[in-house]
């Protein structure tokens, strides 16, 4: 990609903004219209103690593993470190699909269980939401608790359920978690099955794993009055459409 930038005058000197730290560039100067291109490079100063987390994050988006390696080597701790989306390079290999980055940075030293700092999901959660299964069964290979929850007190089989995917819920539930487990809210995955309108697929799946369809949320209601409140709204829809 090629940015062009015409000044006209006599300026000897051009700032050109914008440019990422501690990043080489290629330029090119024409002094008259017809003349003939000047080529040279410029390198960009470091712009603080963040450079090497943004380096760590861009090498890992881009699946440079010699880089990686190079960067865990002298600052182990950055294989930890969120990035300025508030994503670990675990998260970011996940969510990329690249399974050998994500081996690579395990093998380094980074601990699959580290959550996020604001949210606290965990690799394994995200991994199984997403669907990157071969991922999350390498993250439980290597130690990952799958009883974990985030801020909001979900748990994987919450997150499997939230994505809508029948083949995520099952091996959510090929992992032994609690099919009347509870969030925050006191939902289970059944209720977060009817309240989100999650296929009746998902919701046979876990009724046929145990799912008890008496327990009720904080508000007292229990399947049965979601899933009532449930078609109230859908009906509601259609006749508004």
């Amino acid at each position: 990609m090629e940015n062009y930038l015409l000044v006209m005058g006599n300026k000897t000197q051009l700032k050109v903004d914008n440019l990422e730290p501690c990043t080489c560039y290629f330029f090119r100067i024409q002094l008259e219209p017809e003349g003939n291109w000047t080529h040279f490079k410029a390198a960009t100063l470091d712009a603080g103690p963040y450079t090497l987390v943004l380096h760590m994050s861009r090498a890992v988006k881009l699946g440079k593993m010699p880089l990686i390696r190079k960067i865990a080597h002298y600052k182990p701790h950055l294989l930890e470190t969120e990035n300025k989306e508030n994503k670990t390079p675990l998260v970011q290999a996940i969510e990329t699909g690249d399974v050998q980055v994500l081996q690579l940075l395990i093998n380094l030293g980074a601990n699959v269980n580290t959550s996020l700092f604001y949210n606290k999901r965990t690799p394994l959660m995200i991994a199984v939401y997403i669907g990157k299964l071969q991922m999350a069964s390498i993250l439980v290979d290597k130690g990952a608790v799958t009883t974990a929850t985030d801020v909001n007190g979900l748990n994987v089989l919450h997150y499997a359920v939230d994505s809508g995917s029948i083949e995520n819920v099952k091996f959510a539930l090929n992992l032994g978690l609690d099919v009347n487990c509870k969030d925050n809210k006191q939902w289970t995955p059944l209720l977060r099955a009817v309240i989100l309108n999650i296929s009746e697929e998902i919701i046979n799946l876990l009724l046929a794993n145990g799912a008890d369809v008496k327990n009720k949320d904080k508000n007292g209601f229990n399947f049965e009055t979601h899933r009532y409140i449930a078609s109230l709204y859908q009906t509601s829809r259609k006749l508004i459409k």
